[in-house]
């Protein structure tokens, strides 16, 4: 009985440690707030130059991806961000770790209606409300942060206000924001895999924006 009992928990263990996200900073999620509409000195998103990685977690292991940004601005007073935008064109989803049918099989699943729905809704949105320096002793995960970041996300028509620290940069002419956050997916109405434990509920995200003047 006492074999038995160690190999519920062993596995029941393995099953938790699967399903956990990457280790990141989890998104605070809020109700939708003011845009900053600010404009100043106008930086474009380098959409080529610029990136967003995506990891999802389940027993069996886990999916990596990206998705494409199609545009975006920031715009910039002093080496101040004070107002900015992206669209993220979710129909450009991929997975990195899959080949053949089985890529393809996956990536469908992530564009149809258990997931994202890109047909009807192909772009999702993220539009700043907030930016401030980190403050002094607060603790998080990114060791590089140098800022909270707030903003309006808007992905298959549901707006919701998320933070996350990030690194940014101004040097010159270029503008260079980082983020590492786990992010409740569910929030947005992509349920799939959450009632019976098939899929974590968290998505991880990576993005790695490059804005030039």
């Amino acid at each position: 009985m006492r074999i038995l009992l160690i190999f519920i928990v062993v596995i029941s263990s393995a099953f938790y440690i699967t399903m956990m996200p990457p280790h990141a900073d989890q998104a605070l999620v809020n109700a939708p707030q003011a845009v900053l509409t600010e404009k100043a000195s106008t930086f474009t998103v380098d959409t080529a130059a610029s990136s967003v990685i995506w990891t999802g977690t389940k027993p069996s292991g886990k999916h990596v991806g990206a998705v494409g940004i199609s545009q975006g601005t920031l715009e910039l007073k002093k080496k101040n961000i004070k107002s900015g935008n992206f669209t993220i064109n979710m129909s450009s989803i991929t997975d990195t770790d899959l080949q053949g049918k089985s890529n393809s099989s996956l990536v469908g699943h992530l564009k149809s209606a258990d997931f994202f729905d890109v047909e009807k809704f192909p772009t999702a949105v993220f539009e700043l409300t907030g930016i401030s320096e980190l403050e002094a002793g607060k603790e998080v995960i990114l060791d590089s942060a140098t800022h909270t970041v707030s903003g309006n996300f808007t992905m298959k028509g549901i707006k919701q206000n998320i933070s996350f620290p990030a690194n940014i940069t101004v040097t010159g002419s270029q503008v260079r924001a980082k983020a590492n956050f786990n992010l409740d997916r569910t929030l947005w109405g992509v349920n799939y895999g959450t009632a019976n434990g098939k899929v974590s509920n968290d998505i991880n995200l990576k993005l790695d924006i490059t804005a030039n003047k």
